[in-house]
């Protein structure tokens, strides 16, 4: 496969947080945003044990996913590392001095999505 269709096809993947079968994995996603388990539980509007028994259960997916997303629309935009996280956890005055992990910890993941798709597409916030 060329390398060029490769890169495509993987664009929006995150496989440092997917389970073999493709599942957003909670642990690696909460580890890999630095943040506990319980604020992602949060985020998916979840209690803990909930998330950590059923995180496969496709309404949890989905909201893992749109947290996934998050990460892949800064890895474009960004590129690869740690500028990353240091925009996630920098305070933004477009979401009332909170950071974007701040607002997805508590359940506003499609709000930082609108932002960072109005931003990529050109629309500034």
């Amino acid at each position: 496969m060329a390398s060029s269709v490769k890169e495509k096809l993987v664009e929006y993947m995150a496989p440092e947080f997917q389970d073999v079968d493709g599942d957003i994995n909670y642990r690696k996603l909460a580890h890999g945003l630095t943040i506990r388990i319980k604020d992602l539980s949060v985020a998916v509007h979840k209690t803990t044990r909930s998330l950590e028994k059923n995180y496969k259960s496709r309404n949890i997916q989905r909201d893992l996913r749109k947290i996934s997303y998050i990460w892949i629309l800064l890895r474009d935009m960004l590129g690869p590392g740690s500028d990353i996280l240091m925009w996630l956890k920098s305070p933004n005055p477009d979401f009332d001095g909170l950071s974007p992990l701040d607002m997805i910890c508590k359940g506003k993941s499609e709000a930082v999505i609108d932002y960072l798709s109005n931003i990529k597409t050109g629309q500034l916030a």
